[in-house]
């Protein structure tokens, strides 16, 4: 991991790998596998409204260092017709890389 200095408060960026999947009564189907790239990976898919997702961060030695369930609904207060974008921003712990927060930012086309 490599400090990273912002704004007077030092970061540690984790290396690991993001995984999206799609979960289904019956098959859970991987989506997208990326790796972390300066503390960030991105990739542009369109969701399903009534899809249930599971992003799981997986660190090296495969162990997912965060890992929770999602649905257009739930991470929306609006119509999801209208959503332009949306990203989930996870911070681990500086101590011992645990999850301390998870926000997921969005943005409408009105």
């Amino acid at each position: 991991m490599k400090p990273v200095s912002s704004a007077g408060a030092i970061r540690t960026r984790l290396t690991a790998t993001v995984v999206l999947q799609s979960v289904g009564t019956t098959k859970t189907t991987t989506i997208v596998t990326v790796p972390l790239v300066a503390g960030t990976a991105s990739y542009k898919v369109v969701l399903g409204v009534d899809t249930v997702y599971n992003l799981a961060v997986l660190p090296g030695h495969g162990i997912p260092r965060a890992s929770f369930p999602f649905a257009l609904p739930s991470i929306l207060k609006g119509d999801p017709a209208t959503l332009r974008s949306a990203a989930i921003n996870l911070v681990f712990r500086r101590a011992d890389k645990t999850l301390a927060r998870v926000t997921p930012p969005v943005s409408f086309a009105f």
